[in-house]
């Protein structure tokens, strides 16, 4: 009897652990670092459970996981454009200061988090200069201009579930 072998694919559920370093050799993300806090597994480092295609991991990421096998290991690294792309100037303009609490102390680098008045989505920035009038703030990902690397590990491969299809907007008949 045949076994087949599970290997990643676009609609995948996965769990892996993985290292993200930027050009700057800063580390910004590491499940190997993290560790469980329950169950059977608490203390010990804890992998990251996706579904690919809903928009959690780059997309260049995750055309890089496409293909992969279960226990295989991998570098991938990703140019500034694959990553987090480019500074974009428009990405960064002033508010009316009326939108913060007034009790809040702004300081010049702090990441602030707004809500979009169209969409109604989070929106990370960061304060770049204020007066009691304004608020300049810089819209532009915090790893923009930068390459990455990833060391990732795939630790399991699971079929997606109809429940998972629904929830993350994947069409099972498109694989």
């Amino acid at each position: 009897r045949w076994k087949t072998m599970n290997i990643v694919t676009s609609k995948s559920e996965i769990k892996l652990h993985f290292r993200g370093r930027s050009s700057d050799g800063s580390t910004f993300v590491d499940t190997w670092a993290s560790k469980a806090l329950y169950g059977e597994s608490a203390g010990k480092p804890e992998p990251f459970k996706v579904v690919l295609g809903n928009g959690i991991l780059l997309a260049s990421l995750e055309k890089a996981l496409v293909g992969m096998t279960e226990g295989e290991k991998k570098n991938v690294n990703l140019s500034a454009e694959e990553a987090h792309g480019r500074r974009r100037p428009d990405a960064i303009f002033p508010v009316d200061r009326k939108l913060f609490p007034e009790e809040l102390q702004l300081q010049c680098g702090m990441p602030v988090t707004g809500k979009n008045a169209e969409t109604g989505d989070m929106v990370p920035a960061v304060v770049l200069a204020f007066d009691d009038e304004s608020v300049v703030l810089d819209h532009n990902h915090p790893l923009c201009e930068q390459a990455l690397n990833f060391e990732i590990e795939i630790v399991e491969i699971e079929e997606v579930s109809a429940e998972t299809t629904e929830e993350g907007g994947i069409d099972r008949n498109s694989q």
